[in-house]
């Protein structure tokens, strides 16, 4: 099995493919720019599927914050999410769809950037940011750069919030 497959450019002049996530134990979406070295490219890709257990939790649980504050009034899906005795079982909801690589301001750090879809926030979707071993942004898609934005500051960075 490739780990990464089917790059070309788009019409966007980005590099677009398909990487295989282990998590999911299939292929999602892949983006990045054509002058980043395919060698940090497959870095990146390595590093997602090296994600530990406990990364996986952690998006889970602010996943969850993220996911009851846009579901302010009651409802069924509240009332599910709310119950959930294991924060992985939020996954039944979302998905993750792309692997963005952005442009590092040192190709030294790695990190993962991705983007998903949610049932809570269907027109949103979903994001995800880690840098190194750290998560630092679980909130709304909002086309962040990993290493450009400041996520830290962003209202709905769910990361900044507190879990039960």
């Amino acid at each position: 099995m490739e780990l990464i497959k089917d790059i070309l450019e788009n019409e966007y002049e980005e590099m677009v493919g398909k990487v295989y996530f282990k998590f999911v134990e299939d292929y999602i979406d892949l983006r990045f720019e054509k002058d980043i070295p395919m060698e940090y490219v497959y870095q990146t890709a390595e590093m997602l599927n090296d994600m530990k257990e406990t990364m996986i939790d952690e998006i889970c649980r602010y996943s969850i914050v993220f996911c009851k504050d846009v579901l302010e009034r009651p409802s069924k899906m509240k009332k599910a999410v709310s119950s959930l005795n294991d924060p992985k079982g939020i996954l039944k909801y979302m998905q993750f769809d792309e692997l963005v690589v952005n442009m590092p301001k040192d190709m030294s750090y790695y990190g993962i950037n991705l983007v998903g879809s949610c049932d809570w926030d269907e027109e949103n979707g979903i994001q995800w940011l880690i840098k190194g071993d750290d998560l630092v942004y679980v909130g709304p898609w909002a086309d962040l750069n990993l290493w450009y934005s400041p996520y830290e500051e962003f209202i709905c960075n769910y990361v900044n919030e507190e879990t039960e």
